[in-house]
C-alpha cells in the first residue's frame, strides 16, 4: 500500500488515489507510471502537460523515468537485443584446428641427406659410408679441428644463428664436434670395445654407420 507523507496509509478520497484511478481510466500503459510516481513523494506535485492524452494532474513519466528510483530503473531499462549468431572465421576453434592447417613440409626418416633421418643403434645410415657433399665450417667458436670442425650446410647455418642468440643472451657456446667420418666412428668404437668389452662400448659409443655424426 502506498504511504503518504505523513506516514500514514492513503486513503480512498485522498489527491493520490484519485490521480490514479484516473490513470487507470485513461489507459494501461501509463498505469504503471502513475503507480510508482504516486508512491513517490518527490513526484506528487509533477505533472504532465495537458494534450499529451494523460490527465491533468497525474505524475510525468519524464519525472519518472528521472526520479532514480530503482522503479524508474526498471521502467525505463529494456533488454538489448539479441546479436546475430557467431559465425566462423579464422579466430575460431575449428578453423584453428591441426585438423584445418594445411600440412607443413615434410623430409625423409631415411635419406641420410634429410635434415630428418633419424640414425641410432637401431636405425642405420644407408650407405654406411655416406658422406655428405656439402660440409662446411661454421663461423661459431670452436673447440674442434679436422672434420670435428665441419657440419653440412643446413646445420652450419643453423648453429649460426643459435650461437649468436646465445651470445646475445649472455651465453656462450662452443663446437665441440661436429662431423665425424664412417672411418672416424670406427676407430672411436673399437677403442671403447677394446678398453671395456663390447657391451660396455654399445653404452657409450654408437657403432660405425650408426650416428648422428657422420651426417654432419
Amino acid at each position: 500500500m502506498c504511504q503518504n507523507p505523513a506516514g500514514g496509509a492513503d486513503n480512498p478520497g485522498s489527491p493520490s488515489r484519485r490521480a490514479f484511478g484516473r490513470v487507470v481510466a485513461a489507459g494501461a500503459g501509463f498505469a504503471a507510471l502513475a503507480a510508482v510516481a504516486a508512491c513517490s513523494p518527490d513526484n506528487r506535485t509533477q505533472t504532465v502537460p495537458s494534450g499529451t492524452g494523460v490527465p491533468a494532474g497525474s505524475p510525468s513519466p519524464t519525472a519518472q523515468a528521472s526520479s532514480g528510483s530503482p522503479a524508474a530503473t526498471a521502467t525505463t531499462t529494456t533488454p538489448a537485443a539479441p546479436g546475430p549468431a557467431p559465425s566462423a572465421d579464422s579466430n575460431s576453434p575449428a578453423a584453428s584446428s591441426p585438423a584445418a592447417a594445411a600440412p607443413g613440409r615434410k623430409y625423409s626418416l631415411t635419406d641420410p641427406t634429410s635434415p630428418w633421418v633419424v640414425v641410432n643403434k637401431h636405425r642405420p645410415l644407408s650407405p654406411a659410408a655416406f658422406v655428405p657433399a656439402d660440409l662446411v665450417q661454421p663461423a661459431v667458436r670452436l673447440a674442434a679441428s679436422g672434420e670435428a670442425a665441419l657440419l653440412n650446410s643446413t646445420t652450419a647455418a643453423a648453429a649460426q644463428r643459435m650461437f649468436a642468440d646465445a651470445a646475445a643472451a649472455g651465453v656462450v657456446l662452443v663446437l665441440a664436434s661436429g662431423y665425424r667420418s664412417f672411418a672416424t666412428q670406427t676407430a672411436t668404437y673399437n677403442s671403447y670395445v677394446n678398453s671395456r668389452g663390447r657391451a660396455e662400448a654399445d653404452t657409450a659409443s654408437a657403432r660405425p654407420g650408426h650416428s648422428e655424426h657422420q651426417t654432419g
